[in-house]
C-alpha cells in the first residue's frame, strides 16, 4: 500500500487533469479496474463536468524581477483551477488572492476553486508576512481545455446482486493522507474481500474525483442505485490518530450497527459521531434525500473540537508520504475488512421448528452453562425480526459467538434466513 501511495503522490491529480489520468492508468495496470469517462460539459443532474486544467507556470516577483514564489519550487504555490493572470497588482489586491495557513507559518496550503473563476497563489505565512512592498508582479499561466473526468471501478461479484460500495477520492494533488491513504486501503480491501469464499454481497470500489466524480457516476448509473444497500467511504487512514466512524443519515441501520459494533470491539480509542459531524465527502451523495443509501465513513482523525482537526498537516504541503505510517494503513485495512465481513454475514433468522428445540436430537446442546445461556438467548430471538447484530446488541454478545450458533441451526435446516 505504501509503495503505491508513493508512486501516486507526486502526480498533479486535479479533478480533470493529466496527473489524475496517469494515476488511473497506474492503478489500472496493478488492479485491472474499469474506467468510466465523462466529457467536460456533461450534465450530471444539477452539476456539470468541469474542463481539464493545466498549469504551466505561476510566480510572484518584485518589480525588479526578484522571484518570491514559484510554482517550480512546489506546485501547491498555484491555487488549483486558477485562472491565468499577468499583471502588476498592489499589495491589497495581492493579499486578496494570496493564501497562507492560519496556524502553521511554515506550511504551504492546498487551495482550490473548481467552479469559481478566480486566480490565486499560495505560500507560507512567513513569506506572506514579509511582503511589504507596494506593488508586485503576478504571472500565472494555465489552460482550460476539453477533457474527461475519470471514475475507476472494481467489481467483485457475490451470491446476490445486492451491492455494497467502498469509496475513496483520488484527486487532491500532492496530498498523501487525504486521500491516497483511503485509495490504497480500498484497493487492498478488495483483494482481501476476494478471499472470502461465500460473499453474500456484490462489492464495488469507486475511485473518484471528490463530489463531482460521485455525482457523475450516480447520475449515469441510476439503474444500479436501487441495488446499492450501503457503503463505506475510506479517508485519512495513514496516521496514528484514533479511528473515527461517521454514521449514515439515519444512523441506526443494520450497516451502522454492524460497523459500530466491530469498531468499538477493536479500537478502544475510537469514536463515533452522527452523519456529517466528522467529515463531509462523497458519502453525502449516497445519503442525500433522493436515495438515503446508508453510507458511512471511516477515517483516522482528531475530533472536530480539537485544535488541529482533522490532523496538523491537513491540506498543506506537509501531507506527504513522510507522515504515513504503514502500521496504521494495515490496522485500518484489517478494521475495514472485519466491519464489512460482519455486515456480509449479518442475517435475519426465523425458526422453522415449533416450541423449544430438542437440542440433543441435533447435537446442539452446549457443554458449558455459559454457552447454554447464550444459546437460549439466541434461540428465543429466532422470530425473523432480529438480525445477528440485533442479538449481539440486545444481549451484549460477540458477533462470532452468535454467528456460530446461527450456522449450527442452518446446518440442520432448522431456520430460514434473509438479508
Amino acid at each position: 500500500m505504501l509503495e503505491l501511495l508513493k508512486r501516486l503522490w507526486p502526480l498533479k491529480r486535479s479533478l480533470v487533469s493529466d496527473g489524475y489520468d496517469e494515476a488511473i492508468r497506474i492503478i489500472d495496470r496493478e488492479y485491472n479496474i474499469e474506467v468510466s469517462a465523462y466529457p467536460s460539459g456533461t450534465e450530471c443532474w444539477t452539476w456539470f463536468i468541469p474542463e481539464k486544467w493545466t498549469c504551466y507556470a505561476a510566480y510572484l516577483e518584485t518589480l525588479e524581477g526578484k522571484r518570491l514564489i514559484d510554482y517550480k519550487d512546489h506546485p501547491l504555490h498555484c491555487m488549483d483551477y486558477s485562472l491565468s493572470v499577468d499583471k502588476v497588482v498592489d499589495r491589497a489586491e495581492l493579499f486578496s488572492h494570496l493564501y497562507s495557513h492560519e496556524r502553521n507559518p511554515d506550511a504551504i496550503p492546498y487551495r482550490f476553486k473548481y467552479y469559481e473563476k478566480d486566480w490565486g497563489l499560495c505560500c507560507t505565512k512567513k513569506v506572506k508576512d514579509n511582503l511589504n512592498e507596494d506593488k508586485y508582479r503576478v504571472v500565472i499561466t494555465t489552460e482550460f481545455s476539453k477533457g474527461e473526468l475519470k471514475v475507476g471501478q472494481l467489481w467483485l461479484p457475490g451470491k446476490t446482486d445486492n451491492i455494497f460500495v467502498i469509496m475513496a477520492h483520488l484527486c487532491h494533488p500532492f496530498m498523501a493522507n487525504d486521500d491516497l491513504s483511503g485509495v490504497v486501503v480500498g484497493l487492498e480491501l478488495m483483494k482481501r474481500l476476494k478471499s472470502l469464499e461465500d460473499r453474500n454481497y456484490t462489492y464495488l470500489l469507486l475511485l473518484v474525483p471528490e463530489t463531482i466524480g460521485t455525482v457523475a457516476w450516480l447520475s449515469h448509473n441510476e439503474h444500479i442505485i436501487p441495488k446499492i444497500k450501503g457503503g463505506l467511504f475510506l479517508e485519512m487512514l495513514g496516521l496514528d490518530s484514533p479511528h473515527a466512524l461517521q454514521r449514515s443519515y439515519h444512523g441506526n441501520t443494520q450497516i451502522d450497527l454492524c460497523m459500530e459494533h466491530v469498531l468499538m470491539e477493536t479500537d478502544k480509542k475510537a469514536y463515533c459521531r452522527n452523519f456529517s459531524e466528522i467529515i463531509r465527502n462523497d458519502e453525502l451523495e449516497f445519503n442525500s434525500p433522493s436515495f438515503r443509501i446508508p453510507m458511512l465513513s471511516l477515517s483516522r482523525c482528531l475530533p472536530p473540537e480539537s485544535e488541529w482537526y482533522p490532523y496538523p498537516e491537513y491540506h498543506t504541503h506537509f501531507d506527504s508520504p513522510d507522515i504515513i505510517k504503514e502500521q496504521s494503513l494495515n490496522e485500518s485495512l484489517e478494521l475495514a475488512f472485519n466491519m464489512i465481513d460482519v455486515f456480509d454475514k449479518n442475517i435475519y433468522a426465523r425458526a422453522k421448528f415449533k416450541g423449544q428445540i430438542f437440542c440433543s436430537r441435533y447435537g446442539l446442546y452446549p457443554k458449558e452453562l455459559s454457552q447454554y445461556i447464550i444459546f437460549m438467548k439466541v434461540m428465543f430471538d429466532l422470530d425473523g425480526n432480529h438480525s445477528i447484530i440485533d442479538m449481539c446488541r440486545k444481549h451484549n454478545l460477540r458477533f462470532n459467538d452468535v454467528y456460530k450458533i446461527i450456522n449450527s441451526f442452518i446446518a440442520h435446516d432448522l431456520i430460514d434466513v434473509t438479508f
